[in-house]
């Protein structure tokens, strides 16, 4: 009986050993392919000192089209960077008129613009309407791209460059009504807390 038990116990070890091994093999090739798959999308460049160059090196979600950053993703939104693709992005032509798709119309499609201003443009950005989508995919020719940051009136003190938070506050409480407010004083604020703390 007690060899028998031996035996079964044994050829458990060996068993859960294989399929550890086993598992730990398809570990290794599904890193090994997210690993190539990523140096394909991604050639990271990296300045004298060893740390990454991000003005350098193109954003993999830019490059496929995906990067909702904007002007604030740190990595390049450049893709002349890559040598493969030098060039290659062209907007004022549609993509799809290369296979015929394109459709017979002169009005452009808003979120195509969208895209281009707020750079979430790239060589694989698909639009919301879809492929079908019956308006053009390329700018008219002499459109001027707004890709500026606008700068609200209310957050500028003309030319001396945006306000601080302290003058924001400042603004906002003077547009408050005078009427029916209660100055705030150390000991105002003292009453206020013991009895909210009270009526807890």
């Amino acid at each position: 009986m007690d060899s028998g038990k031996q035996k079964g116990g044994m050829q458990q070890r060996v068993t859960a050993e294989y399929e550890g091994k086993a598992e730990k093999e398809k570990d290794k090739k599904k890193n090994a392919l997210l690993q190539s798959l990523f140096k394909a999308v991604v050639d990271v460049k990296k300045t004298e000192d060893g740390k990454i160059d991000y003005k350098k090196t193109i954003c993999p979600n830019f490059k496929g089209g995906m990067c909702e950053k904007g002007k604030k993703c740190k990595y390049s939104h450049d893709l002349t960077l890559d040598d493969a693709r030098a060039g290659n992005i062209d907007l004022y032509t549609d993509p799809r008129a290369k296979i015929g798709k394109a459709p017979d119309t002169i009005i452009t499609c808003k979120d195509f613009v969208t895209a281009v201003e707020q750079e979430k443009y790239g060589f694989n950005w698909i639009c919301p309407k879809g492929e079908a989508c019956p308006y053009m995919h390329r700018l008219p020719m002499g459109f001027v791209v707004n890709r500026e940051k606008k700068v609200a009136d209310s957050d500028s003190d003309g030319e001396d460059g945006p306000k601080t938070i302290e003058e924001k506050i400042e603004e906002e409480r003077a547009a408050l009504p005078a009427d029916n407010l209660t100055p705030v004083t150390a000991a105002s604020f003292k009453a206020w807390k013991e009895r909210r703390a009270a009526a807890k």
